[in-house]
């Protein structure tokens, strides 16, 4: 049995496995990060989308783009991508420090904005809503979240509150929810609307080391 770590039922067990070693849930999975570039098989999906032309509008040098919980790999190559382009966070370096449950932006100031793996951490109703405010009409959000395709409804619990808890549910302790199909309505709650979904390919999946299934989702700002 993988050894996940002693929150895993840290109240009988922790003494007794607290000399184990405790590594990331990717160090698990086989070839799940590049020994080069460091990138993980959701970088890869979203590397392969952008180099594919399968994200509509994101091939504008002059778009406003806005990445928060910025992956470095990517900020690298999205500075050199585009004219204006900034890193946000609430507890990490970045460009400018913002909340995005309350981003403190202007109304419709974004043509693109970036989160992965960012809605399972934060109330996605106050977020999706603060996205919509800031992107401009027919702009777009790129996303990427842990999700269940077999789950008609996300799985999320208010009574458990503990990074044991957590992690036994949620699979990290500092997630709040785990993701089902219904993904995509809770976004689309906010007025974005749900315009493409980039899925690993079977022979991308052996080729380029992703997870089978994993999706890059494309949100839009509807035009008028």
């Amino acid at each position: 049995m993988p050894w996940r770590s002693p929150a895993f039922d840290g109240r009988k067990h922790h003494n007794k496995l607290k000399s184990l070693i405790i590594v990331p849930v990717w160090a698990l999975r086989i070839d799940a990060c590049c020994p080069e570039c460091g990138s993980l098989e959701r970088h890869r999906l979203l590397a392969l989308a952008i180099e594919r032309g399968e994200i509509e509008g994101f091939e504008r040098q002059d778009s406003t783009v806005l990445h928060f919980a910025a992956e470095p790999i990517f900020a690298k190559l999205f500075r050199k991508r585009f004219e204006k382009y900034r890193t946000a966070d609430l507890f990490v370096d970045s460009d400018i420090k913002l909340d995005i449950e309350n981003i403190d932006m202007k109304d419709e100031e974004c043509d693109i904005v970036l989160a992965n793996h960012v809605l399972e951490h934060v109330s996605d109703y106050k977020a999706c809503e603060e996205l919509f405010r800031i992107l401009k009409r027919g702009g777009l959000f790129v996303c990427q979240v842990p999700i269940i395709e077999g789950w008609d409804e996300t799985y999320e619990d208010d009574s458990i509150v503990t990074d044991a808890g957590r992690e036994l549910h949620y699979g990290q302790i500092d997630h709040i929810r785990y993701y089902g199909r219904d993904f995509r309505a809770r976004v689309e709650r906010s007025g974005l609307k749900l315009v493409s979904e980039i899925t690993a390919r079977a022979k991308d999946v052996v080729k380029y080391s992703l997870l089978r299934g994993e999706k890059v989702f494309v949100f839009q700002k509807p035009s008028q």
